[in-house]
């Protein structure tokens, strides 16, 4: 915070948002898993929106225990980049390769996502 890196509150990305790059990036990379992605089966849980709709939203994970019981070993895969390559390829990648303003980061589906016309309206607010 003293070398304003982060701190939402004067217009910077907050500790909550850096965290949710890098376990992107990582996914993206370094075969980080996404234990949403991962589950099988769906679970859906009705609430409303911001707005107050109802809408289904999708709350189903493959837990850990569930996740290292289906993929054993190769779970505890060792990473091929060396921390340096990781921290170079992280910076890299988000000041010279990422979209800001036209793509998304999520880390519930990590993949390269285009910003649809929802995001461009109402998620920068």
């Amino acid at each position: 915070k003293n070398h304003r890196v982060c701190g939402a509150h004067e217009g910077n990305l907050s500790s909550y948002a850096w965290t949710i790059m890098v376990v992107y990036f990582l996914q993206l990379v370094d075969g980080v898993p996404s234990l949403q992605k991962l589950h099988k089966d769906k679970r859906l849980v009705i609430d409303s929106d911001y707005w107050g709709y109802l809408r289904e939203f999708d709350s189903s994970f493959l837990s850990a225990e569930e996740y290292h019981q289906s993929y054993g070993d190769a779970a505890s895969q060792d990473s091929y980049l060396g921390l340096g390559e990781i921290l170079y390829g992280f910076f890299r990648f988000f000041s010279r390769e990422y979209q800001w303003g036209r793509e998304v980061v999520s880390i519930r589906q990590p993949d390269r996502w285009a910003a649809d016309a929802w995001w461009r309206l109402y998620g920068k607010c």
